[in-house]
Order: structure tokens, then sequence, then C-alpha cells
């Protein structure tokens, strides 16, 4: 015939490749401590073909992490590391989140690391545990997590006792780091005080020694003194909740000693003050050492001094202090 007709394939058009969603993030790759995690996409949404132009862009995403082991309180330290040394700053964690510093007292510390296997907390701060130019990678990793706790609540040393809130209004700069230790506190021992306010008694039992009074003050939630009586036939050892001891004949009492911030003093019930305009204070644990007097022609304004070097030139007359915002005024 005239006319022949041959079959063919037509070429096949092109097909570029696309990503994937991406998978979930994959649990931290350590146990306690700075880790990485990741994540991947796969070049199959379509799969590139007859020629297509392959997928561009990341196909597996890394990032830091801070891993935990068990539920409850860890800390990890500013290198990465599971921080459990005894006098070490660690940022505090709980069930892997971050622990706010809203209520988050003394007695609240003291508690945390009791239950971490410690005495007793030495110092507490919040913050990050390091800066985002000495370990970006933690930095950013701290950033990440979220905070589990705040607002906690304690009525005795009992965990039992405790409230707090899973819904927190903070940022990670209000995250608790916190050292602990295994000594007792600093006690300053008065003869011949031992009265105190009727219901602040927190607990007694039979005396043993004076160690164990010390060490079961520590132990208890809320306690600021313990207090002997040297009378009774059977001595006994109490604990109250306060530090305002009075003179009682025959009674001994050992108070807690906080350590005062510069510019401070303790005064006769162990409690900070500051130190007069014109005086200054190392602070500390120092309770015996009054506010030391500036050299004359040299003033310094009242709780501001924590050493001779804030002691600055006074221009005022005599019987005129320098203020540095409102300038001479009457002493």
């Amino acid at each position: 015939s005239p006319n022949e007709t041959e079959y063919c394939k037509i070429r096949e058009c092109p097909v570029d490749g696309g990503f994937t969603d991406f998978t979930e993030w994959s649990l931290c790759s350590v146990c306690g401590g700075l880790g990485y995690q990741d994540r991947n996409r796969t070049c199959t949404n379509p799969t590139p073909a007859y020629g297509g132009d392959d997928c561009v862009g990341e196909r597996r995403e890394i990032m830091s992490c801070i891993g935990y082991c068990e539920p409850g309180f860890s800390m990890v330290n500013k290198n990465g590391e599971p921080e459990s040394r005894i006098g070490h700053e660690g940022l505090l964690l709980y069930n892997g989140g971050t622990v706010c510093d809203d209520d988050f007292n003394d007695e609240v510390a003291d508690f945390v690391c009791r239950d971490m296997g410690f005495a007793r907390a030495a110092n507490k701060r919040s913050g990050f545990i390091t800066g985002y130019y000495e370990n970006s990678d933690l930095y950013d990793a701290q950033n990440r997590l979220d905070i589990n706790m705040d607002e906690i609540h304690c009525a005795s040393n009992d965990w039992q006792s405790c409230t707090f809130t899973s819904y927190d209004d903070c940022s990670h700069y209000e995250d608790i780091k916190l050292v602990c230790t295994d000594e007792l506190r600093h006690y300053t021992s008065y003869e011949d005080r031992g009265d105190f306010p009727e219901g602040s008694k927190i607990a007694e039992r039979p005396f043993l020694s004076a160690e164990a009074c010390l060490a079961w003050c520590d132990a208890t939630y809320g306690c600021k003194a313990v207090v002997v009586d040297n009378f009774s036939t059977e001595l006994k050892c109490i604990l109250v909740n306060t530090n305002m001891i009075y003179e009682k004949e025959g009674w001994v009492a050992a108070l807690h000693t906080m350590p005062c911030e510069g510019g401070h003093y303790h005064d006769e019930f162990v409690r900070c003050q500051p130190c007069e305009k014109g005086m200054y204070s190392p602070g500390g644990l120092n309770e015996t050492e009054a506010c030391i007097e500036c050299p004359p022609g040299k003033s310094v304004d009242p709780g501001k001094g924590s050493s001779i070097e804030d002691c600055t030139w006074n221009p005022c007359a005599g019987g005129e202090y320098l203020d540095e915002e409102r300038g001479c005024l009457q002493c």
C-alpha cells in the first residue's frame, strides 16, 4: 500500500525529584550530658526519573541535645557532662527538662540536693550553664529544653508534701544552676540562749550528740536553729524554724549562719544587715567582724562597700556625706 504505519514509544518527560518530609528527631545519642540527635528525609517524593533533576538540600539535619537516663533530678555541667561531684555547679534537670527559679528557695534547694544523694545545697543561681561563645552546642541544647518544673512549694522535707506546676512563665535565663555538698552548714553557737517564739518548733527528739542535732537540722525542711535544754532530766534536741533565739538560762542553741554579701554584716540574730554609710565589710561567714570605717576623707554608700577600694574621696564638708546621685547631704 502507499501508506505504512510504524508504532513507536513517545519519549518520557523528565521527572524532577522531590523531598519527603523529615522524620521525627531521633533520641539523644547519650544517656546524660551533651549529645546529638538527627532526622532524615529522602529524595523519593517523587524519585527523579528520565533525566530529571535530583533534589537540592540537606538530607540529614543534626542538632545538639541534653540526654537523661532516669526520671527525677539530675545535673549537667558546663562541659556537657553529667554532674554528680560534690561542690561542682550543674544545670538542674527534672525529667530531662530545666527547673525555673520561681519560688525555688534555699529549703527547696536543700531538698533537691538530698534527693540526689547529697547533704544539702551549697549555692544556687539562675541562667545558662555556659555562654554561647564558650559552648554554643550546649547553650543551644539548653535553650531547646522544656521547662518541666516551676513554682515549687514544700510543707516538709518529704517530697510528697511538695507541689509544683509543669506550666511555666519562665525563660531559660531563669533556669536553676545548683551546687550540692556533703558538708554541714556553718553554725554559730550561743551559750545561755535557747528560748524561742511560741509556734516555731518543728520537731524534737532525745539528744544523742551535738553533731547529730546539727545533721538533723540540715536534713529537715525549714530548720534554722537547734536548741538543747540542759536543765531537763532527759536532754532533748529541738528544731525551730526561726533564728530569733532569746536568752534562757541553762539552754544552748546553734543557729545557721548564712554568708552575707559584701557591704553587710551579721547582727546578734545572725541576720545580714547593711553597713552604715562610710563603712565597708567583706561579708562572708565571719559574723563576728564588724563593719570597717573608710579612711578619713573617703566614704561609701550603705551596704555598697566590700573592700577599702570601694571607699572613694569625699569632697563634702564636715557633717556631710557624698551621695552619688544627689551630691553632698547632711549626715
